[in-house]
């Protein structure tokens, strides 16, 4: 099991990791005292929170009042005098919200998700959880450790978020801007340097690290897949370890299933829908629903075996329907249904990672999951409670670092225009677009220079790195040179870059670092054979801005 080093910072710090879920989120954090080993420990407290332990997490719910104001969050949602407030008042609940920020490449038409609350966007919400989680965090660490230790750390905390693996650029700006809202740090180069992402696989490696889940088959360097299945996405990652090592490196794209349990609470609500329309019982599909969501859905093991859910009371009996005595029975097959569209996407993407893994390294060891040993994978879960996993596997991320070398989901790179050289076919078959350059040469335009290929391994903090011209007759046109970085993968979004210099012509690079969860950009060039990074005043810095 991996031994965690005392930290060797000179002042105390905390470090906070948040984990927003698509229904269920929860913080852990560690205090980092010199010369002392970090200990990760949960939140295990929050208001109106019936259950406390280890496992506690709450429902990631806001109720907003008319007036567009939060009135109550998690499990206060659910108190039964809450719920007839929100009803008698028309407070609007906010639920599912993280479903709003998927990227474009990964939404389903399939699923509907919860509207958000007139007027607000998901960063508006996710700005408000996001502050009362912080906000129970605090008042928990205050109680654990008393406020003298609050008073001595208040001012001198990191923020780890953990977000879906196919998030990119364009989510963690959404989420700096929430958290900015929230309260955690200032909207500055300071306030954001206190923030770090980290993908939810990732994360559940950290933990499953934590927790002493190794094998000797990972030990002796053959892989391992790390399966979340959460409430709105399945993220799949996979790993192996350098020999006689806690380094880890990534060796498969990270992918990102929308098939996590809201799926399967969609198509049990869609059938409740279809078998009560027009009945009596219309009414009782929304507490029917819950009651899947909470209790059946979590008991079901075998297509073999009925489901049940219970609602109204004795006298609810309609034998056509299978309700008898206010239970409605659900045959096995059709409980099977719910699941079987999510269990086969992931199937398929666990095999496909297992393939694309194995060019590298081959996978011997899968966590999470159960029902691949025939697949030839050893299958592990935590014995320890995982809903907190991503929680505490993003402190882990701020303290072990233990993943090195990740690998790139989609290509990078600029479009521009090249020398035209007639002898090469692909140029002269594009010859339309051969223009005069004001260097008097013919060039090539809409040309993709690429700067990262898809699938590529990236060691953190390595830079990709390509050369560039710009010209124009008039010199202001140079004062500001923007530059758009593509990536590809299966429908493009932008990435741009802004830089200033004073010349007609202009040499340049553009510099991007890919080896940690967030993309980093860097502009330099030369002015008077003076090589200028953004690390001196005289260039001021390089700034990242994702099209919406």
């Amino acid at each position: 099991m991996h031994q965690r080093t005392p930290y060797t910072g000179t002042h105390r710090r905390l470090v906070v990791g948040i984990d927003v879920g698509t229904t269920f989120s929860g913080v852990s954090y560690a205090i980092l005292d010199p010369g002392v080993v970090p200990e990760i420990r949960g939140v295990n407290r929050f208001p109106a929170q019936g259950a406390v332990g280890a496992d506690c997490k709450i429902p990631s719910v806001i109720y907003y009042d008319a007036d567009g104001v939060p009135r109550a969050f998690g499990a206060e949602t659910r108190q039964q005098d809450i719920i007839e407030q929100a009803e008698d008042e028309n407070w609007t609940k906010a639920a599912w919200f993280k479903l709003h920020l998927q990227p474009r490449s990964m939404k389903s038409s399939s699923h509907s998700r919860p509207p958000l609350p007139r007027q607000k966007t998901a960063q508006d919400v996710f700005a408000d959880f996001i502050a009362y989680l912080y906000r129970c965090a605090a008042t928990y660490i205050q109680e654990t450790h008393g406020d003298l230790l609050w008073l001595s750390i208040e001012k001198h905390i990191d923020f780890v978020l953990s977000h879906p693996n196919g998030w990119e650029g364009h989510q963690q700006k959404i989420l700096r801007r929430a958290a900015v809202t929230a309260g955690l740090f200032t909207d500055d180069r300071d306030g954001h340097a206190r923030l770090e992402f980290v993908t939810e696989g990732e994360a559940s490696l950290n933990f499953c690290i934590s927790q002493g889940l190794t094998t000797a088959a990972m030990q002796n360097g053959q892989g391992v897949i790390i399966v979340d299945a959460g409430g709105g996405t399945v993220d799949i990652s996979a790993y192996h370890i350098a020999l006689k090592t806690w380094i880890f490196q990534e060796i498969a794209s990270a992918q990102c299933l929308l098939q996590g349990s809201t799926f399967v609470i969609q198509r049990a609500a869609s059938f409740l829908e279809n078998t009560f329309k027009d009945f009596p019982f219309v009414g009782d599909v929304p507490p029917m629903v819950e009651i899947f969501d909470t209790a059946t859905k979590l008991t079901f093991r075998s297509s073999t075996v009925p489901a049940y859910i219970k609602f109204g009371c004795v006298r609810n009996n309609d034998r056509n329907r299978d309700v008898r005595n206010g239970r409605l029975t659900i045959s096995g097959p059709r409980v099977e249904e719910f699941f079987k569209p999510s269990f086969d996407a992931i199937m398929d993407a666990i095999i496909a990672q297992k393939e694309e893994a194995k060019r590298k390294k081959p996978v011997a060891v899968l966590y999470l999951v159960e029902d691949l040993r025939s697949f030839g994978l050893a299958v592990s879960r935590p014995d320890t409670h995982v809903n907190k996993a991503v929680a505490d596997g993003a402190v882990s991320f701020y303290l072990d670092r233990f993943v090195k070398t990740r690998v790139a989901k989609i290509t990078y790179g600029v479009d521009c225009n090249i020398p035209y050289q007639s002898s090469i076919p692909d140029h002269k078959a594009r010859h339309r677009g051969v223009f005069v350059g004001l260097g008097g040469r013919p060039r090539l335009h809409h040309s993709f220079s690429v700067l990262l290929s898809r699938g590529t391994s990236v060691e953190e903090e390595k830079e990709f790195r390509r050369s560039y011209i710009n010209d124009s007759t008039c010199a202001a046109d140079l004062n500001n040179i923007r530059c758009t970085v593509t990536g590809f993968h299966g429908e493009f979004r932008k990435v741009s870059g802004k830089k200033g210099t004073s010349h007609y012509v202009i040499d340049f690079d553009i510099i991007l670092t890919f080896g940690a969860p967030e993309l980093k950009a860097q502009v330099c060039w030369k002015e008077n054979v003076t090589v200028l990074t953004n690390s001196l005043p005289a260039s001021g810095p390089a700034t990242i801005v994702y099209d919406d």
